[in-house]
This record gives structure tokens, C-alpha cells and sequence, in this order.
């Protein structure tokens, strides 16, 4: 490759050795030159042959103990290549091709390695810390290291070369909610386990493991034998002893599921404590160690309760209906005791607390009666006469004894029994001002009420009544069930016939509020009357009796309002009449009549109470009020709402021809022409329009198409006169 051997070596004419000098990869010619200078040559007769370049292995990493399967990926491999990591031979090297290599990593130190890939030639390459040994993890401690045998201890494991992924046992099943905190902690859920101590193992995903020997011990649950003494009051306070086994210092005592007190740790068969309130009857005891785990005795403890006392009872009055709410007073009352009122059982008895009950009186005998409450025990505690039944009040008569049905009348009722604060009903309704005059007299102004007999009914504030059936009779008020004719106009005076029930003579109408007048009295059933002058719209009819009471027909009678004339279009039209037009306002009806100029339109049409069409009469030259009169007579007008115009004549144009591109000044002669007439010619605006005099207009003409042409002229008004066919296109 042209570049000195050395250590030449000459064997004889047809042999020479040497040692081939550094040179880049590729073949190259071997040049052997004679002290003579002569020289041969073997054109690429040798070949270099590059080393190899190791760029990375997979995985990366691995346990110090070796044995793990890695791909290592480079260029320059050759078959019979070596593997070494941290300097010890990798294990299995398999040549894949020039850019891959398989092996199994050799035992090594915890820590990054160099790689190193070795062909056959003793070419080498190296990937520098290339690989990495991860020691196994250790277990140093687990918090807390006991727990029930049950399981579902949270524990929190500590040591070191934990990897996220990590998995744990304890007493060799796997424990649950493991997660990875960090490389020295691991927090996880104990899994149920058999009494005694077991080992804590932490296994990294590399299957590398650390493990605490026995490093959890599991504890069985405590047992609950008996308690002494097993029975005490239901206040509370009794010392008592339990005994059994596997009590932990530090228990909790629960008797009825109510948290004991003063509980004292003896050891793990005896515990003391003192009892909390409680219900009388059987209750379980309950001792549960710190790690949760519980033992029960079943009905281990009997609460004994105080027989109890009555002391008031309110209130204390009450109907001999029964029916009476009241609430019972005393002491040691416990729940499921029952109450009777005179021997007869109440009802809806509901304990409230030790000294209160509320309960419904049974129906009992005027007079007084003992109040007993007796416990679920049979104990019973009495209030001699506490309670004292009332007798109802009586109604025997009303007077007046007819009002009516809207009420107010005065009224005396009179019976007996009757106490200060008694109500009165007349016909189920509450009467008002009633007045207490003495226990056989009432006063009172009657309510509103349906027509007819009803029942007069006086309530004590004891609830107990007295009905004087059928006692008061409500006379009904005068019905309005029509009018006829049912609309007019607001000005009033249409004379209408009102027909109903109960009218009597003296009865006056009002419409709207508003009187009627000439008001006759027919029948009990029908008046007349004139209506009165109004508003637009829907007005209520009512008839009042002389005695005030009154009927009425809610919208019975609609007031129709005189229409408006807002606007027409067109609002100009020939004198000739035929316009067609469309006139809006506000309360047309159908048959409406229209004039334009006093004279009478035809085909009119109703479009809606805002619209009708009409065509125009023949009419003067000059604005017109436009008027609508509708069928009942009232009408609405537009002043100076139509103009009548005469409509321009247009005789002759000059010149009367001209190009199709326009511009051609032409002078328009005709008659009517007014200031600000527009022209047009073939139907396009003429340019540069002048009004001349009522006879003659200038204008330019547009670009047209060849051939006749209308010319046309517009004024103001939008009447227009044409010359048919009066200016050329040439």
C-alpha cells in the first residue's frame, strides 16, 4: 500500500518475510524493490481489513450475577469474535453478522462496565460503561411489622435497590397495592397470612431479591370469654372485668356499640373497664386491638333500667273523642314503652328521650283519668288524674238562619259547652269575628258560601264539635250566562238583552265597569239595557242584586273600535280612476266599505283587520281624503290620503333616431311634463334629463339596441305618458 514493511526478512530468491505497516482498510499492492531498484508488484495483493465499532448493547443493564441475554450492535464483526463486559468474558457469543452480536453477560460488580468486542484478528473495540450491574435489593425494615392474620395491614418497606415494578410477599403471598416510592421505599397491603412470624420479600423486575427474614409477624384476633359483673344499669358507670385471649396493650371496649371507659390492660386475658349508658336489655361486648382485629361476646353484658315516673302530661285537657297529641314527662322512660290514658291503651306512643314520650289520647269517659307508662319490663310508673276528658259543645240554633252566599251576614248561635277561643265553620268554611259570649252563646259573621242549606259546625280549641246540621241557608247571586248582541261600538248606546238566573227587580248592569243605561227588569232571567260608552276590547257584563250581590259574564260584551287608515299605495293614481290600490290601518272588518274623494271604490276586498284592496273611482285632479267605513258604521279616514294626477303625453322626439351606442341630445315634445320627470328610451334611463316647460324635456339618449325603441316620460308622481316606438336604434 505503498508504504514500508518492516523487520524484512530474506529466505531466498522465491521467499521473503515482513511485517506489514499501518495502513487504511481495502486492499493494496505488495511492491517488493531489489537493492537494484528493480521492483514486482502483486496488485492488491493485500487486504486490510477494518476493526470492529461496538455502538451499543440490549438491554443495557442487568443483575450482578450475571446471565443476562444482550444484543450487542456495532459494524466489523467477525465470525469468532470474543465478548468481554467489566473485563470478564460474556457467555454464548454468537456471531449474527457484521453488525450483531449475541451474548450472555458474565457475573460482575454492581456498576457501569466496559463492553468489548474482539475479532479473530485482535482487532478490538470498546463501548465504555456500556453495560451496567444492578445489585440485588435489600430489606432492611417493614412499619409497622405486625398485623392482623386477615390481612390489609399498610405497611411501608425500607431498604435499598428497589426498582419501580417491584413486587412483594410476606409469608410467601403476594401483597397487594404495591407501590414504588423511591429506591430505599416501598409502600404495599398485607395479604391474609397464618399466625406467627413470616419473611418480607422485595423481588425487582430483573427477578433480583431482598429479603427481611421473618419480618412481619402476623397476630391472631382476640377471643371475649366473660365479663364480670355481666349486668348493670342503663346510666352506666359499673366496673367490670373481661377476660380471654390475644388482648394487646391499648385496647378499645365497646358494650351496646358504645365506646367504654377507664378500659386497664392487665394482660392479654384480662382487660377492666367501665361501662358506658346504655339500653336496657342484652349487649354485645366488643374488645378490639390496635391492629383492628376484634373479639365479641354476644349479650356479654345485661342493662338493667329504674322502673319509671310520671310527672305532668300536656296537655292535660282533652275531647272524650280522644285524638288528643300529648307529651308525657318523667323519668327512666325507655323505648318500646307503652301508655294508657283512663286503662285504655294510647296510640302512636314515640319514645323521645328517658324522660319524655308523645302519644294520641284514646276516646275516654268525661272526667278524670290516671296516665300510666309502663317499660318494656313491666315496670310502670302512674299520674293519678292526670288527665281530664271534656265533653263536645252543642249547636241548637242559628240566627238569622239565611245570608247570602258572599257571606257578612251576623249571625247568634246558641248551644252549650262552648269555651272561649271556639271557632265556627258554616258550610265547612271558617266564620269571622267570632265572639265568646258565654258557654251557650256564640256570635259570628258568616263566610262566603255555595247556595243552599248547610251545616253550622262550632269547634272548641280542644277539637271537639258541635253541628247544628243543615242550620244556615246560603241564597245563591244572580248568574250572567249571555248578551246579545255581544259587540258595539266604543262610543256605547246598542241596546242589548242580558240573559241569566236569579235577576231581581231594582238589578243594575255595568259594562266594562262603566253603567248601562235604561236598565228594565224583564224576569228573573232577562234585562235590557243600552251599553255605555267604552273601551276597545273585551268588557266584563255584571248585574248586582239589591242586596249586593252580584253575576258576571267575564268578557262578555267586546267593545270594537272605529278603524284607521294609515296608509294607500300607490297614493297616486290617474284621474280616470282604476288604480289599483292597497290600503293599511288597523281594525277592518269583512264588508268594510272605502270612498277616495267622496266617491264610492269598488272591488273592494278584505285582505285582515289591516288590509284591504280596492280600485279607484274617476276623480278631480289634486290629493283626496281616503275614508273606510266599516259595517257598524264607525270609520276611519286618511286625509289627503290619494292623489288624483293627470299623466304626461309624450307627441314626438327629435331627432328620432340615432346610433345604438347612445349620446345622441334629443328634444321630447308632449304635454303634462312636470320638474324632476325621468326619461327613458328602450326601457334604460335617458342622461342629462332637463325639464324644459310642461311641453318640452331634453335628454340624452342611453346605448340601445337596433331597431323602434318606446320612449317614455315619468313624473314625480310616477305617472308616465309613452310615444311608442318613437326614436330608432340605427
Amino acid at each position: 500500500g505503498g508504504v514500508a514493511a518492516t523487520n524484512v526478512g530474506f529466505v531466498n530468491s522465491t521467499s521473503l518475510t515482513a511485517l506489514t505497516p499501518g495502513n487504511s482498510s481495502g486492499a493494496a499492492d505488495v511492491v517488493v524493490t531489489n537493492p537494484d531498484t528493480q521492483a514486482g508488484t502483486l496488485v492488491d495483493g493485500f487486504t486490510y481489513l477494518p476493526g470492529p465499532a461496538v455502538t451499543s448493547i440490549a438491554p443495557n443493564s442487568g443483575p450482578t450475577a450475571g446471565g443476562t441475554a444482550v444484543t450487542i450492535t456495532g459494524t466489523g464483526f467477525v465470525s469468532g469474535a470474543t465478548v468481554t463486559i467489566g473485563g470478564a468474558a460474556a457467555a454464548s457469543v454468537t456471531f449474527v453478522n457484521a453488525t450483531s452480536i449475541t451474548a450472555t453477560t458474565p457475573a460482575g460488580s454492581a456498576g457501569a462496565a466496559d463492553v468489548v468486542v474482539t475479532n479473530p484478528d485482535a482487532q478490538t473495540s470498546t463501548l465504555t460503561d456500556g453495560f451496567t450491574y444492578l445489585p440485588p435489593p435489600t430489606v432492611t425494615s417493614i412499619s409497622p411489622n405486625t398485623g392482623s392474620t386477615t390481612g390489609g395491614t399498610a405497611v411501608t418497606i425500607t431498604g435499598t435497590a428497589f426498582v419501580d415494578g417491584a413486587t412483594v410477599t410476606i409469608g410467601g403471598a403476594a401483597a397487594t397495592g404495591v407501590s414504588f416510592a423511591n429506591a430505599t421505599s416501598i409502600t404495599a397491603t398485607t395479604p391474609a397470612g397464618t399466625t406467627g412470624a413470616a419473611d418480607v420479600v422485595v423481588t425487582n423486575p430483573d427477578t433480583q431479591s431482598g429479603t427481611l427474614t421473618n419480618g412481619f409477624t402476623y397476630v391472631p384476633p382476640p377471643t371475649v370469654t366473660s365479663v364480670a359483673p355481666d349486668s348493670g344499669p342503663t346510666a352506666g358507670g359499673t366496673s367490670i372485668t373481661i377476660t380471654g385471649t390475644n388482648f394487646s396493650a391499648v385496647p378499645t371496649v365497646t358494650i351496646g356499640g358504645v365506646a367504654a371507659t377507664s378500659v386497664g390492660f392487665f394482660g392479654s386475658t384480662s382487660i377492666s373497664a367501665t361501662t358506658p349508658a346504655g339500653v336496657a336489655g342484652a349487649a354485645d361486648v366488643v374488645v378490639t386491638n390496635p391492629d383492628g382485629q376484634d373479639g365479641t361476646l354476644t349479650d356479654g353484658f345485661t342493662y338493667v333500667a329504674p322502673a319509671p315516673t310520671v310527672t305532668s302530661i300536656a296537655p292535660d285537657t282533652g275531647p272524650t273523642a280522644g285524638g288528643t297529641p300529648v307529651t308525657i314527662t318523667g323519668t327512666d322512660f325507655v323505648d318500646g314503652a307503652s301508655v294508657t290514658i283512663g286503662g285504655v291503651a294510647a296510640t302512636s306512643v314515640a319514645f323521645v328521650n328517658a324522660t319524655s314520650i308523645t302519644a294520641t289520647t284514646p276516646a275516654g269517659a268525661a272526667g278524670a283519668a290516671d296516665v300510666v307508662v309502663t317499660n318494656p319490663d313491666a315496670q310502670d310508673g302512674t299520674l293519678t288524674d292526670g288527665f281530664t276528658y271534656v265533653p263536645p259543645p252543642t249547636v241548637t240554633s242559628i240566627a238569622p238562619n239565611t245570608g247570602p252566599t258572599a257571606g257578612g251576614t251576623s249571625v247568634t248561635i246558641t248551644g252549650t259547652g262552648y269555651v272561649s277561643g271556639a271557632s265556627v265553620t258554616i258550610g265547612g268554611a271558617a266564620a269571622s269575628g267570632v265572639v265568646f259570649n258565654s258557654s251557650t252563646s256564640l256570635s259570628a259573621t258568616t263566610p262566603p258560601g255555595a247556595a243552599g242549606a248547610v251545616d253550622v259546625v262550632v269547634t272548641n280549641p280542644d277539637a271537639q264539635t258541635g253541628t247544628l246540621t243543615d242550620g244556615f241557608t246560603y241564597v245563591p247571586p244572580p248568574t250572567v250566562t249571555s248578551i246579545a248582541p255581544d259587540t258595539g261600538p266604543t262610543a256605547g248606546g246598542t241596546s242589548v238583552t242580558i240573559t241569566g238566573t236569579g235577576f231581581v227587580s231594582g238589578a243594575s248592569v255595568t259594562i266594562g265597569g262603566a253603567a248601562a243605561s235604561g236598565v228594565v227588569f224583564n224576569s228573573s232571567t232577562s234585562l235590557t239595557a243600552t251599553t255605555p260608552a267604552g273601551a276597545a276590547g273585551a268588557a266584563d257584563v255584571v248585574v248586582t242584586n239589591p242586596d249586593t250581590q252580584t253575576g258576571t259574564l267575564t268578557d262578555g260584551f267586546t267593545y270594537v273600535p272605529p278603524p284607521t287608515v294609515t296608509s294607500i299605495s300607490p297614493d297616486v293614481g290617474t284621474t280616470a280612476g282604476g288604480t289599483s290600490v292597497t290600503i293599511t290601518g288597523t281594525g277592518f272588518v269583512d264588508s268594510a266599505t272605502v270612498t277616495i274623494g267622496g266617491a264610492a271604490a269598488t272591488g273592494v276586498t278584505f285582505v285582515g283587520s289591516t288590509s284591504l284592496t280596492a280600485t279607484t273611482p274617476a276623480g278631480v285632479a289634486g290629493t283626496v281624503d281616503v275614508v273606510v267605513t266599516n259595517p257598524d258604521t264607525q270609520s276611519g279616514t286618511l286625509a289627503g290620503g290619494f292623489t288624483y294626477a293627470v299623466p304626461p303625453t309624450v307627441t314626438s322626439i327629435t331627432p328620432s333616431t340615432g346610433p345604438t351606442a347612445g349620446l345622441t341630445p334629443v328634444t321630447i315634445s308632449g304635454t303634462g311634463f312636470e320638474p324632476g320627470a325621468t326619461v327613458s328610451i328602450g326601457g334604460v334611463p335617458a342622461s342629462a334629463v332637463v325639464w324644459v316647460n310642461a311641453t318640452t324635456i331634453t335628454a340624452t339618449t342611453p346605448a340601445g339596441t337596433a331597431g323602434a325603441a318606446d320612449v317614455a316620460v315619468t313624473n314625480p308622481v310616477g305617472l308616465t305618458g309613452t310615444l311608442v316606438g318613437g326614436f330608432t336604434y340605427n
